[in-house]
């Protein structure tokens, strides 16, 4: 497990050079297929935390290559949100609240870089596993800054400021898209942000 944590780690480190043709080049599909089997199917949390974060390192949409290769990214992040509390050793099960965290994250910094034709596949997901995305959101963006193993160290504000970003960027492209998306991402999302603001506003009084 350790040899498939440091290459996780190792992945994320190489996403971090922008001298390297991410996106373009072969060994990116293949680098992106290895993360994203990791981060639905280890057995270790803490590797795949760390696959997670690995896969929400690349900075511009260009890097995560084709619209199919954004959808398998995307696509495998849900899934593994989805089995996030799926943990055969009972060890592992401490290490969940980490997981969604990061996991969280990545779906979030993804859809802040989406594109339109990225659209399709971000809806198809959220039509079929809305409800499980808005109660993971909820809670990522509730705790705030935590004793994790993420090594994300988001305060509560800045979590909450990812989210708006999200909304505002993938808003933008549905009011510019030719297909609008009823009960999209930005729905989905909104609602969390709405929840999320109800609660906030019955804690301060």
């Amino acid at each position: 497990m350790k040899a498939r944590w440091n290459a996780c780690y190792a992945l994320g480190n190489v996403f971090k050079n922008i001298a390297l043709p991410l996106g373009e080049a072969p060994w990116t599909a293949q680098a992106y297929d290895a993360l994203t089997s990791v981060v639905k199917s280890c057995k270790n949390f803490k590797v795949r935390i760390k696959s997670a974060a690995a896969l929400s390192v690349p900075a511009k949409r260009k890097h995560y290559g084709t619209p199919e290769q954004f959808s398998q990214i995307w696509g495998a992040l849900v899934v593994a949100l989805q089995k996030s509390e799926d943990a055969e050793d009972f060890l592992e099960f401490k290490y969940s609240t980490s997981l969604r965290t990061q996991l969280c994250h990545a779906l979030l910094h993804l859809l802040s870089l989406t594109d339109e034709a990225d659209l399709p596949a971000v809806k198809r997901t959220v039509a079929k596993h809305g409800e499980v995305i808005q109660s993971y959101m909820l809670q990522y963006v509730k705790l705030g800054a935590e004793d994790d193993e993420t090594g994300v160290g988001e305060s509560f504000c800045q979590r909450d400021e990812l989210l708006k970003k999200a909304i505002e960027h993938v808003r933008g492209i549905e009011e510019l898209s030719t297909c609008p998306m009823k009960r999209g991402a930005v729905a989905c999302l909104e609602e969390v942000l709405k929840i999320h603001s109800a609660s906030a506003r019955l804690t301060e009084t």
